[in-house]
């Protein structure tokens, strides 16, 4: 089922009129920035986007001498944080993704306050479907932070297909509205009991 909506869904994202994307991503900035969660933050992790992600250039660019910045590396299985600079050079890593060379410092996991997370698609819990490898799922199991998921409206389904290993984020941030994951889980898990 995963495969089938993953595969759906990186359809329809490279299907994105580019400048409705561009659009649609100046809008998640503008209410990613004023989010208090993420101004309060003075040091956030985030990935830098490719194959139709929400961009994260802006993002990075606008924070770049007011917070530390935070991203990844790639390294087997492992996902690695280094501190991000105004002169890094970055280079494709797995699949493509770029990432910082080697001079770039390594960062502290509990350092981190705000965690911005990729996803191919989200259920409103928080729920997402990634490409498949578990890198995010190992690093939000690590992480002791408030964690975002930053999509398009379109991304939002009603139920994503969860395994016991998937660690949901707390909040989702799309181009419409801020979704309070975290709540919702909450709310949910009183109905049941």
């Amino acid at each position: 089922m995963k495969r089938k909506l993953r595969t759906a869904f990186l359809n329809r994202r490279e299907l994105h009129c580019p400048l409705r994307k561009k659009e649609k991503d100046d809008l998640i900035l503008k209410r990613l920035s004023d989010f208090v969660e993420f101004k309060s933050a003075k040091e956030f992790f985030t990935y830098l986007s490719h194959k139709g992600e929400v961009s994260t250039d802006a993002i990075v660019a606008k924070f770049m001498d007011k917070k530390k910045i935070v991203v990844p590396r790639i390294s087997g299985k492992l996902l690695h944080l280094h501190e991000l600079h105004e002169k890094a050079e970055f280079t494709k890593g797995h699949f493509g993704i770029r990432e910082p060379k080697n001079c770039v410092r390594k960062a502290k996991w509990g350092a981190v306050d705000i965690a911005l997370i990729p996803g191919i698609a989200f259920d409103k819990t928080g729920h997402r479907i990634g490409f498949g490898g578990g890198y995010f799922d190992r690093f939000l199991k690590k992480l002791r932070c408030t964690t975002i998921g930053l999509a398009y409206e379109f991304q939002i389904i009603e139920k994503v297909p969860t395994h016991k290993y998937d660690v949901p984020v707390d909040y989702i941030v799309t181009e419409e509205r801020i979704i309070r994951c975290k709540i919702l889980r909450l709310k949910q898990s009183k109905k049941g009991h």
